[in-house]
């Protein structure tokens, strides 16, 4: 895909440059011939001219020639004598303007010759012809005398290392001629002007091309990283699920041993073994039902008024021992003014229950943990604080994904499927409210629970989003 991606912006790039250059050649081909066009033209305006001046008699009546003038004339008038071929006499006759011509014209200056209003005229009417209306400088050029005359440009240097030249009166066959110089500013702006079309439509396509890659390419690795999960879940799932069938089947296999049915004793603690790991299996099988439930929008909640303290403090009873068998503490700093919200009391239980046991497990050593309220705006904010191994910058956003888990290091004795926090955010969530976390490596983590304060507003809400869920 990357390398089909930069071929094409390849091939784009090479067919824009190759189309600038034929624009650019195309634009010199009219240019050069407008230029040419008024270099012949100014040629033939002389011409007529020329032509109509020697055969004017007033002219020559007052014209006085010079001996080499009357020697040309004998000579041409006894050539003319004696030949009768009216067509050769009109040769002559040509022949005579012409050498009369160009010994003229090879003496007089060129700002005699040039007319600067016509050659202005010219220019400007010869490239309009071509439709070319870009601005334009020029100026006349005499090489010998180094000498520009009809100035019409802005910076010498700049003129002169870009403009074009064409010779004026090429018909003189001069030694040093003059030039006409002409230039064009604004050439590759009117190009890439005339161009703004294919150049807009090439990069829409290479931008379209670009977010396409890279949304393929985003969701390659997201698949990559699912299917991982998903493997890791399964296997996380299957340890799990075997630990407590294997424990109820050994269970069951010594209560089917007769001298073990004589002992009410041993008979009671494999009875209660296999209460124990069943409600431990249906609650695994709740978990993952319910996570599945959420993800379709499923989920339907018995929603009531509930005060978020009482809830904590039940919360923090139960849980108080399996800190304390770590010789650790549990910390209530309960400060928030307002503790009425509207929730279902089993998810908004399973909520701060989830996040305990997990600041617990990942507590290597003696766990302080903290649990803080306060009030903020609208929202109760429940805060369970621990001092356990902390979260990386770069693993923050992605603890919330379902079925991924924080890499720990060199822990390896902290189980789950990665269902927890996944299932805590979509619950809050659920009830308008949300989840931010902050934690350091080494240093321990905080997360903030956002619900929003039992009010009529709220109530609406909630119950609307339910009922499009259902």
């Amino acid at each position: 895909m990357g390398l089909a991606f930069v071929g094409i912006i390849g091939i784009q790039f090479y067919w824009i440059v190759k189309t600038v250059r034929s624009e650019k050649e195309s634009f010199n081909y009219q240019v050069t011939g407008a230029m040419l066009e008024v270099v012949r033209t100014l040629e033939r305006n002389e011409l007529a001219e020329e032509t109509s001046l020697f055969y004017n008699e007033d002219e020559i009546d007052n014209h006085i020639p010079s001996k080499e003038e009357l020697d040309a004339y004998e000579y041409s008038h006894d050539q003319l004598a004696e030949s009768d071929d009216k067509y050769a006499n009109k040769i002559l006759l040509t022949n005579e303007f012409i050498k009369h011509l160009s010994n003229k014209n090879k003496n007089r200056l060129i700002e005699e010759r040039i007319n600067p209003n016509v050659l202005d005229s010219l220019i400007d009417v010869n490239l309009k012809k071509r439709n070319i209306t870009s601005e334009y400088e020029y100026a006349v050029y005499h090489q010998v005398r180094d000498t520009l005359f009809w100035k019409h440009f802005q910076n010498r240097e700049t003129f002169f290392k870009n403009a074009s030249s064409f010779v004026l009166f090429p018909s003189d066959k001069m030694k040093h001629p003059s030039y006409l110089l002409i230039y064009f500013p604004d050439n590759t702006q009117s190009l890439l002007k005339g161009l703004a079309p294919l150049l807009i439509a090439t990069s829409l396509i290479v931008i379209l091309l670009a977010c396409t890659y890279f949304v393929a390419l985003k969701n390659i690795i997201k698949q990559k990283r699912l299917v991982e999960e998903e493997n890791d879940f399964l296997n996380n799932m299957t340890h799990e699920f075997k630990t407590p069938i294997s424990t109820i089947a050994l269970a069951s296999e010594m209560l089917s041993d007769p001298t073990i049915s004589k002992d009410q004793k041993l008979i009671d603690k494999y009875l209660k073994t296999i209460r124990d790991e069943n409600k431990r299996l249906g609650e695994m099988a709740d978990k993952i039902l319910t996570t599945a439930k959420i993800s379709n929008g499923k989920m339907n909640f018995q929603m009531e008024k509930l005060d978020i303290h009482e809830i904590i403090v039940e919360i923090a009873e139960q849980f108080k021992m399996k800190v304390e068998i770590k010789d650790g503490e549990l910390i209530l700093d309960l400060n928030a003014t307002d503790t009425d919200i509207y929730g279902d009391k089993v998810h908004i239980t399973n909520v701060i229950s989830n996040l305990l046991d997990n600041a617990n497990k990942y507590s290597p050593k003696k766990p302080i943990i903290k649990i803080s309220t306060e009030s903020h705006n609208n929202f109760v904010v429940i805060s369970i604080i621990d001092n356990g191994i902390g979260i990386a910058k770069s693993e923050l956003k992605k603890i919330f994904y379902k079925l991924y888990r924080v890499p720990t290091g060199d822990i390896h004795n902290v189980k789950g499927y990665g269902l927890g926090l996944s299932y805590t955010k979509s619950i809050v969530e659920a009830h308008h409210g949300h989840i931010e976390v902050e934690s350091e490596l080494g240093k321990g983590s905080v997360f903030s629970v956002y619900l929003p304060l039992y009010q009529e507003k709220t109530i609406g809400k909630i119950i609307r989003n339910n009922k499009r869920q259902s």
